[in-house]
C-alpha cells in the first residue's frame, strides 16, 4: 500500500464495516478503511482530495471542539506539505477506464 497525503483529518473511527465485501485501498491510523472498492464499479475513499490547504485550515479551526485542540494542532502543522491529489486522480481515472 502506498502512503499519500490527501487529507490531514484523519479521526474518522466509524468507518470500519469489515460486513461489506470490500477490497481496501487506503488507511490511516485513526481510519482503517479509508478507501475501498466493492467489485469492479465502487470506488472510493473517506479524505477528500480536493481540499486546498485553506479551505483544511479554515474547516479545522471552525471543528476544532469537535475534533480536539491536540488532532487539530497535528493537522494544521501538516498544511504545507504537497498533496498527492495527481496520484489519486490517476488512480480513480485507471479504476474507472478499466471498468469500462
Amino acid at each position: 500500500m502506498v502512503t499519500i497525503d490527501i487529507h490531514r483529518i484523519a479521526v474518522f473511527e466509524s468507518c470500519t464495516d469489515d460486513q461489506q465485501p470490500h477490497l481496501t485501498i487506503a488507511r490511516t491510523d485513526g481510519c482503517p478503511i479509508a478507501g475501498l472498492t466493492i467489485g469492479p464499479r465502487a470506488w472510493t475513499i473517506q479524505p477528500h482530495p480536493e481540499f486546498v490547504p485553506e479551505l483544511a485550515d479554515d474547516l479545522l479551526a471552525r471543528r476544532e471542539d469537535l475534533i480536539g485542540a491536540e488532532k487539530t494542532r497535528t493537522a494544521r502543522a501538516t498544511l504545507h506539505r504537497p498533496l498527492d491529489r495527481g496520484i489519486v486522480a490517476s488512480w480513480i481515472r485507471a479504476f474507472f477506464a478499466d471498468a469500462g
